[in-house]
């Protein structure tokens, strides 16, 4: 395991010339009504424009309002996503069942992503562990799904390879997590803005195939679901350790504001 600590720049400052962020308020302007909520999203998103991350984004869930479908609203505009099964949404989390809950992105990874410029970023508010999957899998030769960590408690993902996953210890699952792959000859994944391992797997394809999160889209069937909380979920760009890093203190800004 290597690990490592990005390093920020100073947090941009939050100016808004007496109103908020056009791209904020059009998020807003969909029915957030509460002060806070309205101050944390225009933090947000004005500190992701400030990290120069908001372009390299494909999409954005900030799941902490405890209503199902704001939480389906993807703050970047491009493409709401869809929960199934019996998710819950409450204390600025969505939480599965372990059984049937999951969320499909509707984002397809093959229209959508790069082949070497892609990643896919969470915070997890709970340590369990779990047998499960983020993502999707083709069965065939290429893979984009994660785990934090599983019933050993080791991590694994896949990021357009189809191996090696790794099986590497990570004793909580709670944190913000950044798996990324920015190149064809390695991935990588952070924890916390820091850097955690890097892996050489050769990038092999996209998928044909909708992204789902607290489940994974096996060949078109969601499978293995998820039972702990998360309150964002970000589709991105490949990132490297400066950016992983400030999206990890976008996002713990915007959760201290919201009093997580």
């Amino acid at each position: 395991m290597i690990v490592g600590s990005g390093i920020s720049p100073a947090k941009p400052v939050v100016t808004t010339d007496g109103g908020n962020d056009s791209d904020a308020q059009a998020f807003i302007d969909r029915g957030i009504t509460d002060p806070t909520e309205q101050g944390a999203i225009n933090t947000l998103v004005v500190d992701l424009k400030g990290y120069s991350l908001w372009a390299k984004c494909h999409q954005i869930l900030p799941f902490v309002f405890n209503d199902a479908t704001k939480n389906s609203w993807d703050l970047s505009s491009n493409q709401d996503a869809t929960f199934s099964g019996g998710m819950t949404h409450s204390g600025r989390y969505i939480t599965g069942n372990g059984t049937n809950a999951y969320v499909n992105t509707n984002i397809n990874d093959n229209t959508t992503t790069s082949l070497n410029s892609v990643g896919v970023s969470y915070y997890c508010g709970s340590s369990g562990t779990r047998t499960m999957y983020h993502g999707a899998d083709n069965g065939v030769t290429s893979t984009f799904m994660n785990n934090p960590r599983n019933t050993t408690g080791n991590h694994r993902f896949w990021v357009h390879d189809a191996g090696p996953s790794f099986q590497g210890s990570n004793a909580s699952t709670q944190g913000f997590y950044t798996f990324t792959r920015e190149d064809s000859s390695d991935k990588k994944m952070y924890k916390g803005g820091s850097l955690f391992d890097t892996i050489s797997a050769t990038s092999v394809s996209k998928l044909d195939l909708d992204l789902y999160f607290m489940a994974y889209n096996n060949a078109g069937s969601p499978s293995l679901y998820d039972n702990r909380d998360y309150n964002c979920y970000v589709l991105h760009e490949g990132l490297d350790a400066t950016e992983s890093s400030n999206l990890d203190s976008a996002f713990s800004t915007f959760r201290t504001t919201l009093g997580l």
